[in-house]
């Protein structure tokens, strides 16, 4: 298992249902994409807006790959949780990361 899907697993299995946003503030806390400023609105705008979705494209991969659940709650927001299959190739591989 590569060292990011590991990390992304152990995120979860800690953590249980995240959203994209809470998944990319544990996985890349000191990314400088936090500082960069985007354009919201007219006249506004928003830092670090694109983490949630490259966290979301990501989670996207492991859930193809059948590591990680796609839910949705019921005020419509998407969640993430680790699956079966996630566990058992994360308890495989041995070794965790905190």
């Amino acid at each position: 298992m590569k060292p990011k899907t590991r990390k992304a697993l152990t995120i979860l299995r800690k953590h249980g249902q995240l959203s994209a946003t809470r998944f990319a503030e544990l996985n890349w806390p000191k990314s400088e994409c936090w500082q960069k400023s985007y354009k919201c609105g007219k006249n506004g705008s928003r830092r670090g807006t694109g983490m949630w979705l490259a966290a979301g494209s990501y989670l996207a991969k492991l859930a193809k790959a059948g590591y990680v659940n796609r839910e949705h709650k019921y005020d419509g927001q998407r969640v993430f949780t680790i699956t079966a299959t996630g566990l058992k190739e994360l308890d495989m591989d041995g070794r965790l990361i905190e």
